[in-house]
């Protein structure tokens, strides 16, 4: 990460450190203001990550909630066909059968 100020020297190298086209180094004062705009852009940049894991958690929570709701209203309409077997084909019953169970693990 560098500030913008400082010049790429090369990999595993920061700006900051190295001399400018006239062979002087930067001065501590001048250090401290590319360290404190490299601390800043870090700041943000770990800011933005957080903003964006709670936006992430928040959707996957609605979706789990929303997933909750479908599974509860499967459940009830298996259970209310469970109920009725005499006029339904009997493909129907196995596959009900198959639902609870899905729905079953689904709850795990």
């Amino acid at each position: 990460m560098s500030c913008g100020a400082c010049k790429d020297t090369g990999p595993g190298q920061s700006g900051w450190l190295a001399a400018d086209s006239s062979g002087r180094f930067p001065q501590p004062s001048e250090r401290e203001g590319h360290l404190r705009a490299d601390l800043d852009s870090a700041r943000q940049q770990s800011y933005n990550m957080t903003v964006e894991a709670r936006l992430e958690k928040a959707k996957a929570d609605r979706l789990r909630a929303v997933n909750a709701k479908l599974l509860e209203a499967l459940a009830t309409i298996v259970g209310w066909l469970d109920e009725r077997p005499a006029g339904i084909h009997p493909e129907t019953v196995r596959g009900m059968a198959k639902a609870r169970e899905a729905i079953e693990e689904a709850r795990k």
